[in-house]
């Protein structure tokens, strides 16, 4: 009788120690998602100043009105601004999941049902395999567009106005193949 008190004891304490080292992960995917979170607005940060530069380098050397600029640029960069915010809470959902997963995991093996366990287990495998393209595509896009306002900005002032055009339509482009490809939106 001892021995299986012992052992239904032992049994508990892996069953909690599974569960504490899961929820130490969530901790650490949630200072992940935080990190993302800044590298994501500073990305913003820095396309907006390089945005700026252009919109005044081509004001002044090119004669495109700004209320223009701001029309082209818009249709090229609106998409990724709806891809960020879908991003974000998409990495805020996945968070409020794994917790809801921790406590579904922990009944699961007080339960002794390593079935769930398995099914849980393949569901979080899963759902990390997908947060990670989807942070991945997305961050390729954003430094795509980063590149590209570099680009033109290293041409100084002899950019033409069909040059930012065309750097538009290839952002808007490199957005749409990428939603193609990847099935994401």
């Amino acid at each position: 009788m001892a021995a299986t008190n012992t052992m239904v004891d032992q049994m508990r304490q892996v069953t909690e120690d599974l569960v504490d080292t899961y929820c130490t992960r969530i901790a650490a995917v949630s200072e992940l998602i935080t990190e993302a979170y800044e590298i994501m607005a500073e990305h913003r940060s820095v396309q907006e100043r390089l945005k700026i530069e252009l919109k005044e380098m081509l004001a002044v050397k090119n004669s495109l009105r700004r209320k223009d600029f701001d029309l082209l640029i818009k249709g090229a960069l609106e998409p990724q601004y709806v891809r960020e915010q879908e991003v974000k809470g998409r990495l805020h959902k996945f968070l409020s999941s794994q917790r809801e997963v921790a406590a579904q995991l922990k009944t699961a093996l007080h339960e002794g049902n390593l079935e769930e366990v398995r099914r849980l287990k393949r569901e979080i495998e899963t759902e990390i395999r997908e947060i990670k393209e989807l942070v991945k595509v997305f961050h390729y896009l954003e430094t795509s567009i980063i590149q590209r306002f570099n680009a033109l900005l290293k041409k100084g002032p002899q950019i033409t106005i069909g040059e930012f055009k065309e750097a538009m339509i290839e952002i808007r482009e490199n957005f749409r193949r990428e939603v193609i490809t990847n099935g994401i939106c």
